[in-house]
């Protein structure tokens, strides 16, 4: 067999390496949805947040609750005896004295339940929208992860007729013509070969020089880029 039909088989076989090359990359890129898998376990993580939130502000609100109420019992009681069983002034004095600390401390407590009572009504309302959106996400992940699973399997099936016929292929290209190629497309991106093309290395662009397009011509022997290495093929 010429050297022109084994660099023509070998070309066969750069042009399945890069079919091969190029579905192996689709194949990584797959969007398998990591970007929507973290902004889920962002929101998740925000909305358990929320909801320990409005649990321990709900126990907080219902102290409140239970302080204020016990200070109103305490001024009712104050008041009854301010009113029916005092007889010094001093009492009345001391009482009166009583009354306005209960008042004073009732208007923090009432203060801080509007402000609990403020700050759950923005988190009952931010938590559901937290879920709904989580909600959302998870449908648009499931789709994608449908969508990936039918390509990879695609993809994969295409691959594995490629490396079949691949297989079949490199068995009529000589064996030390192949090995040569094999060291230089592990060095050169995956291409060992290239093509000339109006005197110029198609791979890297370099124009070769005079003296090896005139070899070239001959077809008598294997020459390869001055500048890249790979095998020229015409």
């Amino acid at each position: 067999m010429s050297l022109s039909d084994e660099l023509q088989k070998l070309w066969e076989v750069q042009l399945l390496d890069v079919e091969i090359m190029s579905l192996e990359e689709k194949f990584q890129s797959l969007d398998r949805g990591e970007e929507l898998k973290k902004r889920i376990d962002s929101l998740t993580n925000l909305y358990n947040k929320k909801s320990e939130d409005i649990k321990s502000k709900e126990v907080f609100l219902k102290e409140l609750e239970l302080e204020l109420s016990s200070l109103e019992e305490r001024k009712k009681k104050d008041e009854e005896r301010l009113y029916k069983n005092v007889t010094t002034q001093k009492e009345v004095d001391r009482l009166t004295q009583e009354i306005q600390y209960i008042n004073q401390e009732k208007n923090k407590v009432e203060d801080k339940i509007l402000e609990i009572m403020e700050s759950l009504d923005s988190l009952r309302e931010e938590a559901p929208r937290i879920k709904r959106e989580i909600e959302e996400l998870e449908t648009s992940l499931t789709e994608i992860l449908e969508k990936a699973k039918v390509l990879e399997q695609e993809i994969l099936a295409s691959l594995q007729d490629l490396k079949t016929k691949r297989t079949e292929k490199i068995k009529e290209v000589d064996s030390k013509l192949l090995s040569k190629y094999e060291m230089i497309r592990k060095n050169r991106r995956g291409r060992g070969m290239s093509k000339v093309i109006e005197g110029k290395c198609s791979e890297c662009g370099v124009e070769l020089s005079l003296f090896l397009v005139e070899k070239l011509k001959q077809l008598d022997e294997l020459l390869v880029c001055e500048h890249c290495g790979r095998i020229l093929f015409v």
